[in-house]
């Protein structure tokens, strides 16, 4: 990539609050024990307007796929695209009677792809849905949404028979809820990711040697899963009060996902103990609304109607990232979704490479410097 697609990405990358402030928690999925130190780097931030948060727009060594690829990328990120987020959403809480300086906020998540570089059915991208909402308007979402999402039928509705008509039908019914959406993916075709991924996951075994001898090593797909779990989850409780929420104690809901059982303390608990600490912090520093509390995070393990709810938004939005010779590929239900300012994509692909790069050079794991 020469100078003028430098000055592409500058000019198209993020400037609003979440991007520019990163994670400023530390990685929670460590390959050591011993904790990494966090600096500023004596530079303060400034709040900005500016496109949904995501990452480069074009990366060097990105492949340029017959689905989404770099001119989907362009399509989604660009300023041109973005609108009035916050006027939006105050309309649908008048519009169905929410607060939105609520208390309880619930923030569900689910994936959409598989974690692998390599394999017969691996999608290009492995996506990460976090949907927020105020607690106090669940039983009108689940209610307005129950015919088109099957969340009264006997069993949950399957992905494969979700029909394009369909999806779209879905999309115009979330358009009208007070909710949001946001969505982190990561392009496992981009070679230089695949190229330090492979790379940490040797030192993370080498790591876990030392430190965690009687830890198994970590897959592929465990790294790539947690950091865009990081990613999208960071972004969905930061985007709230983004939108001018108040102070809110969070409940964050993930699909069911295999977690090794030594680490399920980390993945769950001291995840949620990370973002509570640090997005206090930068909440406080542009005097914005507060965690009262992020619970620990719960897994969906039983059928329920918050699983089947995320479970059918993911896989909605998932459309617009499968390869376009794929016969459930559509753009149109997550471009309804971004046009009625609904739902924000991040490429967290140079976020992931980033954040490995440092930790195997020994760096501070500060997630603010990831978006400089």
């Amino acid at each position: 990539m020469g100078r003028k697609d430098d000055r592409y990405r500058k000019r198209h990358c993020d400037t609003s609050f979440s991007a520019l402030s990163g994670h400023r928690y530390r990685h929670l999925y460590m390959v050591i024990t011993q904790p990494i130190s966090s600096c500023r780097n004596g530079r303060k931030l400034r709040l900005r307007s500016g496109p949904p948060p995501g990452q480069d727009v074009v990366r060097p060594g990105a492949t340029k796929s017959p689905g989404l690829g770099v001119t989907r990328l362009n399509h989604y990120l660009s300023p041109k695209r973005v609108t009035n987020h916050r006027a939006d959403f105050l309309r649908r809480s008048e519009i169905t009677g929410s607060i939105m300086a609520g208390k309880d906020v619930t923030v569900l998540f689910d994936e959409s792809g598989t974690p692998q570089i390599v394999g017969k059915y691996r999608n290009e991208w492995f996506l990460g849905c976090g949907v927020w909402y105020e607690q106090s308007a669940e039983t009108e979402v689940f209610a307005r949404c129950n015919e088109a999402v099957g969340l009264s039928k006997n069993k949950p509705m399957k992905n494969n028979r979700i029909s394009i008509d369909r999806a779209i039908r879905i999309v115009r019914i979330l358009t009208d809820l007070p909710l949001s959406i946001y969505v982190s993916g990561i392009d496992t075709t981009d070679s230089e990711f695949r190229r330090i991924v492979r790379n940490y996951k040797r030192f993370a075994k080498k790591a876990r040697a030392i430190h965690r001898p009687k830890v198994r090593e970590r897959p592929i797909a465990q790294i790539i899963h947690s950091h865009v779990l990081d990613h999208c989850l960071y972004h969905s409780i930061t985007g709230y009060f983004e939108a001018g929420g108040g102070d809110a104690e969070f409940s964050v809901y993930i699909d069911n996902w295999s977690i090794p059982e030594a680490d399920v303390e980390i993945y769950l608990g001291y995840r949620a103990m990370f973002l509570d600490s640090h997005i206090s912090s930068l909440c406080a520093e542009y005097h914005l609304g507060q965690p009262k509390s992020i619970a620990r995070l719960q897994l969906l393990v039983e059928d329920s109607r918050r699983k089947r709810f995320v479970d059918v938004v993911a896989s909605v939005i998932s459309r617009a990232f499968l390869r376009s010779d794929n016969p459930r590929y559509s753009c149109e239900p997550m471009d309804v979704l971004r046009e009625a300012g609904m739902a924000n994509f991040g490429d967290a692909t140079g976020y992931s490479t980033k954040l490995m790069q440092m930790m195997m050079n020994g760096q501070s794991c500060d997630r603010n410097s990831n978006y400089r």
